[in-house]
């Protein structure tokens, strides 16, 4: 594996390196968001990190449209969060900010806001995991072994921490989430029978995932969330 910096200032110690981080971000956007393929005015995808006090609109999402400009908006904006030490995740499916829930607040989207479905998803975690003696962990070789004799390969893999990934498979052409609700929680239940594993159940529609290019700060140290360009040699 190669190396990983282990300080801000290698992270985001200049520019370039910035830029670098937020050319990552933006690359997961462009790769897992078709452009607003439906006549939705309303289309957004958000960018979401937990409440904390005094970070500017912590606990709920700032909008952006799907599209070249709202990527790069998005991608900025991540990479500042994880600058300013805060966690930073994404909506995985576009939503209508302007649908309620059903108490009257939509901080991140919710089941009835999604629009549609453009890639499913797997968040796995690996045996390095500190509590992986509770829980039946693979390893990370025989994920990968797994991944690539999967009959369909995956269209990114992202690493979240020495012992999480998130993996996409791109569909072939979005599908109505209100008509598909079920859809990646099923993939991930097959998935899930033929990998093994105890992985958590994270196909609901409101998901949040981590932004390449930022920091996972639940680690101890904190690791960079990276795409894995070359996750079948490792």
């Amino acid at each position: 594996m190669s190396h990983q910096p282990t300080t801000m200032q290698e992270w985001y110690g200049s520019d370039v390196e910035i830029a670098r981080r937020q050319e990552e971000a933006n690359s997961l956007f462009l790769h897992l968001f078709p452009s607003n393929h439906e006549p939705n005015e309303n289309a957004r995808f958000g960018i979401w990190t937990k409440s904390s006090e005094g970070q500017y609109n912590a606990g709920r999402a700032t909008w952006f449209t799907l599209d070249e400009v709202g990527y790069t908006a998005a991608a900025e904006h991540a990479v500042r969060l994880a600058m300013d030490g805060c966690d930073a995740y994404y909506t995985v499916v576009p939503h209508d900010p302007s649908i309620p829930k059903e108490d009257g607040a939509n901080l991140r989207g919710h089941k009835a806001s999604a629009l549609w479905i453009s890639h499913v998803w797997a968040d796995i975690d690996l045996a390095d995991k500190p509590d992986s003696d509770k829980k039946n962990y693979p390893s990370r070789e025989s994920v990968f072994a797994f991944l690539r004799d999967f009959q369909f390969p995956p269209s990114m893999v992202v690493e979240t921490s020495p012992y999480g990934l998130h993996v996409y498979w791109t569909l072939s052409e979005p599908l109505p989430a209100q008509e598909n609700p079920d859809l990646v929680a099923r993939f991930q239940d097959a998935l899930r029978s033929d990998l093994g594993t105890g992985m958590d159940g994270t196909g609901d529609l409101a998901r949040v995932l981590r932004v390449p290019g930022t920091v996972n700060y639940n680690c101890n140290p904190p690791a960079m969330v990276r795409v894995l360009e070359n996750w079948d040699h490792e």
